[in-house]
């Protein structure tokens, strides 16, 4: 009896220890966003009517949902993208960094491939393979149409919930229309 009191010890110091570790890093990401300026970005192949919803998307998926950036990537080949071979940015809002990479086009369309959206609860995690910024806690991301994908970006790890996640659906699918 003894023994298993020790190892039951050891553990709850462990996952307190691990617990503490985890909460350091979500105030370092949310104090390094908070250093961020607002940003929009806007490209210029978007027409002025996708533009225009794209812009309220971002603004809307800021205020209502716990993102603190947004952005609409065309995915390559797409029409959106007028047919390159890379990603391009079509819109980015919110607390961005100055030099936010682009996102891999073959991450992007392997993410989203089975079911057109991702929950990424961890981004820190697979913030190399999609080029999430160094603040992003959770990401969540939705194909629009065929042609663009749009991502909702947090510094909190447990962000976006699922009533979140399906608001960000629901955009999506507005901007794809």
């Amino acid at each position: 009896l003894g023994a298993a009191a020790c190892a039951q010890l050891l553990l709850q110091v462990a996952a307190e220890a691990q617990a503490g570790r985890d909460e350091a890093a979500e105030q370092a990401r949310a104090l390094a966003s908070a250093r961020l300026s607002e940003r929009l970005e806007v490209s210029p192949a978007l027409d002025a009517s996708r533009s225009s919803r794209a812009q309220w998307a971002a603004a809307t998926l800021l205020r209502q949902t716990a993102a603190s950036a947004v952005a609409l990537y065309a995915l390559p080949g797409g029409a959106a993208g007028g047919g390159g071979a890379r990603v391009e940015p079509l819109l980015r809002s919110g607390r961005l960094p100055s030099s936010a990479a682009l996102p891999s086009g073959e991450a992007l369309a392997a993410s989203l491939a089975e079911s057109g959206g991702l929950y990424v609860p961890e981004a820190a995690v697979a913030a190399k393979d999609l080029a999430l910024p160094q603040t992003a806690g959770s990401a969540v991301l939705q194909r629009c149409g065929d042609d663009a994908v749009l991502v909702a970006v947090s510094e909190r790890s447990d962000a976006f919930d699922e009533r979140q996640r399906e608001w960000v659906g629901r955009v999506a699918a507005l901007l794809a229309s």
